[in-house]
């Protein structure tokens, strides 16, 4: 009890923000997991921002409390803070870190993951076999990289989340320098996507390390939104269709814009499903078909407009653009040009007797997207200022994809 009190007079002297999380625990460093986790749970009850309404630092002790925990309750984050000291140093590269290795102001450092169930700890010996089936994640690190440190509880979360849809993995790079050097890693974290269900294939992440980010992006290359197309079925899913069509004809690996396009081509048919359709043509396997098709060099992407198309349908070409510096600034221009090619294409039977003014049409569109494709509710919320005028379309076409009745929505309105 003594010790209680006395952690709340370190509170109430202002010290809630001290660095020292076994300090703010009120624990030795030699605690047990179990002492640490009942320490925590009863400083989280009397320091709950609802029984301490007239302190207006609740919340902030509260955070430091929580923050403390969720370090220390981890055996694997609570090891790395006892390894480099508490520091709130940041190390950016390894002479950085070997000077104060040398000073004696962090430890040794090993691996990350040792404690974790969900994630496999790699090495020369068992990498090879763990990366080579199934859908795989493997997170290259170094134990002094302070981004790597950080994202540790995000790559944990990530591990519970994607169960059953992909195993995650993680390499020491100090340890395992020469796995990393045949690899060509050159930064930390590094992480990459190893997919051999449907096709032998390695993607680089190189989003942050977060939960619901890393999910998506497994998610959008093991329910690929794109289609395969070919010589073979060019006419029964493209000709045939009604449904507007993007289509990169692209070559091998030996292509290098090709990779690099196919990157965005993959990124924007998971934005825009159920929206428009997209395909990918392997020119080195398709390559007389798109000879026949007039393509001259590779990537060449083309819009084939919604409606009836035949054996002279050739589409209209979209140029990628080449005058940004940054691949994020060409893609977004990429992607707001493709975007206005759907609209363009838009077309639906609903128009008659729709009559809904522009606040509620945008309204509606939230709604509808809320209701169906929630994913592309803050894509759409930026695009709708881009789209000014155009806004009545989009909604017609979002209704009849999902078969909404717009007549509830007018119905709305008049309420």
């Amino acid at each position: 009890m003594r010790l209680f009190i006395g952690i709340l007079l370190l509170f109430g002297l202002g010290l809630g923000k001290e660095k020292d999380l076994y300090k703010i625990l009120g624990v030795k460093k030699s605690a047990s997991s179990g002492e640490i986790k009942k320490a925590y749970r009863k400083l989280a009850l009397m320091l709950h921002p609802d029984k301490n309404a007239g302190d207006p630092n609740a919340a902030e002790k509260m955070a430091a409390v929580t923050e403390a925990y969720e370090v220390l309750g981890d055996a694997d984050t609570r090891e790395i803070y006892d390894t480099y000291g508490g520091t709130t140093k940041k190390f950016y590269n390894s002479w950085q870190f070997k000077q104060e290795q040398r000073q004696g102001n962090v430890g040794k450092g090993g691996d990350f993951y040792k404690h974790s169930e969900d994630i496999t700890t790699l090495t020369m010996d068992n990498y090879k076999d763990f990366v080579s089936k199934g859908v795989k994640i493997v997170e290259f690190y170094a134990p002094w990289c302070s981004h790597c440190q950080d994202h540790v509880k995000d790559y944990k979360k990530a591990a519970v989340l994607l169960d059953e849809k992909a195993e995650l993995g993680a390499v020491n790079c100090v340890s395992q320098k020469r796995l990393c050097n045949q690899i060509g890693i050159s930064g930390y974290p590094t992480l990459k996507l190893f997919n051999w269900e449907n096709k032998r294939e390695i993607n680089d992440y190189g989003g942050q390390i977060d939960a619901q980010q890393l999910f998506e992006f497994v998610d959008m290359y093991t329910n690929p939104a794109h289609v395969e197309l070919d010589f073979m079925n060019w006419q029964e899913e493209v000709l045939d269709s009604k449904d507007l069509w993007l289509v990169d004809f692209s070559a091998g690996s030996w292509c290098g814009p090709c990779t690099l396009v196919k990157k965005f081509v993959v990124e924007t048919a998971y934005k825009l499903k159920q929206i428009a359709r997209v395909g990918i043509v392997d020119c080195d396997e398709n390559r007389n078909f798109c000879t026949e098709n007039g393509i001259g060099a590779y990537p060449t992407i083309r819009i084939y407009g919604s409606g009836p198309k035949d054996a002279n349908t050739r589409g209209e070409a979209l140029e990628f653009p080449q005058r940004y510096s940054h691949p994020a600034e060409a893609a977004l221009q990429f992607f707001e040009k493709i975007s206005l090619m759907v609209l363009r294409g838009y077309k639906t039977k609903q128009s008659a007797g729709f009559n809904l003014k522009p606040a509620s049409i945008k309204k509606a569109i939230h709604t509808i997207i809320d209701l169906y494709q929630p994913e592309l509710l803050d894509s759409y919320e930026e695009l709708l200022d881009l789209f000014i005028g155009s806004e009545r379309t989009l909604l017609e076409q979002l209704a009849k994809r999902h078969d909404y009745d717009l007549e509830d929505i007018e119905e709305l309105e008049e309420e």
